[in-house]
């Protein structure tokens, strides 16, 4: 048990005491022979619940962080006894990428790592044929949420789509690739005709930026006065798709003909829609 809390990096002071003691629920396995691992109750000090057996042993008094490390005790723990130690065991919460004014920008983040030797980045042009591109070093073994970040730099970008993957190496060599994600180039400007039109009560307009800056997206009625501000602030360069509804102006909006405004930078686009009750 020593080994494994070192190995998985848990954080918890343990102690191997066998049998343990007569009162203990696993004390009838220990004294006809078999082994037995209680992780749980912590029956010299503390505890899981510190009203354990009383009548306060309620949910809401569940020391729910004691009770996570000893959980992964256990399972490390089985993990070894069982060798299934050679599964990758890096948890992958979230990879995704998106373009930005010289290259795209990657990031990933873990759960949890296990022996993580760290990550190669792949990229294609057509999600099927993957080149190496670079190498990130993982965190080892821990428990805590770690982010990672790669910039890429291809040296074509005409290319409208390019397609990324993560391969993580373990040790021992083992390895495990991510999700495939699709990061599409920006190379100017553009506000796109919003879809459906006429509409009711919604609609979708989309607009790429080629590099990050200050923009605003807007809604204005025939004589020019603002009726909803869509998006505000600096952002970063992408393609993006936001929801107009008539619920989101103040008072909501008559039927008729209205107009969408992008603001970027120096650049600026107005487009025509139609709402139809």
């Amino acid at each position: 048990m020593i080994e494994i809390n070192t190995l998985y990096n848990i954080g918890l002071n343990l102690q191997t005491i066998n049998p343990g003691t007569n009162r203990s629920d696993h004390a009838s396995f220990w004294n006809r022979g078999y082994g037995a691992i209680l992780l749980i109750e912590e029956f010299y000090g503390g505890d899981f619940n510190a009203y354990y057996h009383t009548t306060n042993d309620l949910i809401t008094n569940f020391n729910q962080e004691y009770y996570l490390k000893m959980t992964k005790a256990a399972n490390g723990t089985l993990a070894t006894l069982s060798n299934l130690t050679g599964i990758v065991p890096v948890e992958l919460l979230s990879f995704s990428g998106f373009a930005v004014a010289d290259g795209v920008s990657l990031k990933w983040v873990t759960a949890s790592e296990l022996n993580n030797l760290g990550f190669e980045i792949e990229r294609s042009i057509d999600a099927t044929a993957f080149v190496t591109i670079g190498f990130v070093e993982g965190k080892g073994s821990s428990t805590i949420l770690n982010q990672y970040s790669f910039m890429d730099y291809p040296v074509n970008l005409a290319n409208n789509v390019f397609y990324y993957r993560l391969k993580q190496f373990d040790y021992d060599s083992s390895y495990d690739y991510s999700q495939v994600i699709e990061v599409k180039i920006v190379n100017s400007f553009s506000l796109a005709q919003n879809y459906p039109n006429p509409f009711n009560p919604s609609t979708n307009i989309s607009f790429s930026i080629p590099k990050a800056v200050d923009i605003k997206l807007s809604v204005y009625n025939l004589i020019g006065e603002e009726v909803a501000v869509l998006k505000e602030g600096f952002t970063e360069a992408g393609r993006y798709d936001v929801e107009f509804s008539v619920q989101s102006a103040a008072g909501g909006l008559p039927s008729g003909i209205y107009f969408y405004k992008l603001k970027a930078g120096d650049f600026v686009q107005v487009k025509k829609m139609s709402l139809m009750k």
